[in-house]
């Protein structure tokens, strides 16, 4: 069964079409109730400041209208996984160690050479994955 969500029409904001002496470039005219747009904006707008909304077309196409537009991206999953951690016990027997790029990366704009940080270059799979399809490799640090 189809969820069906409920349409939010922004309260204190109407679009008017052009008068018919207008120019080409006046696509139409938009109308404010302050106090009820603002009402409207302080209910609606999500956790970063924002209220998006969308110009709409009535069926029999007479009129246009704003609806709020509640769409939101999907989640990121923001679990952590042993791969992720930097320099857990598996991959490295010294909390020093460090990797450097053996290969270059142009998705990440980086150059054999460049040093390897977990935190900037994430990656399915985290440093190991990397250490084993050879795009990186400890830095050598014996300076005997």
């Amino acid at each position: 069964m189809s969820e069906q969500k409920e349409s939010v029409l922004v309260d204190g904001m109407f679009f008017k079409k052009p008068i018919e002496t207008a120019p080409d470039f006046v696509k139409g005219h938009v109308s404010i109730k302050a106090k009820e747009l603002i009402a409207f904006i302080e209910k609606h707008q999500k956790a970063d400041g924002w209220v998006n909304v969308d110009l709409l077309k009535s069926k029999d196409g007479s009129k246009l209208y704003f609806k709020l537009n509640k769409w939101e991206p999907p989640k990121k999953d923001e679990a952590i996984t042993p791969e992720d951690v930097p320099f857990n016990s598996e991959q490295s027997a010294s909390l020093n160690q460090t990797y450097i790029f053996i290969r270059e990366v142009k998705k990440w704009g980086v150059e054999a050479g460049d040093y390897y940080s977990p935190e900037r270059h994430r990656v399915q799979g985290g440093t190991q994955r990397l250490l084993d399809e050879k795009v990186i490799e400890p830095e050598n640090t014996n300076y005997d």
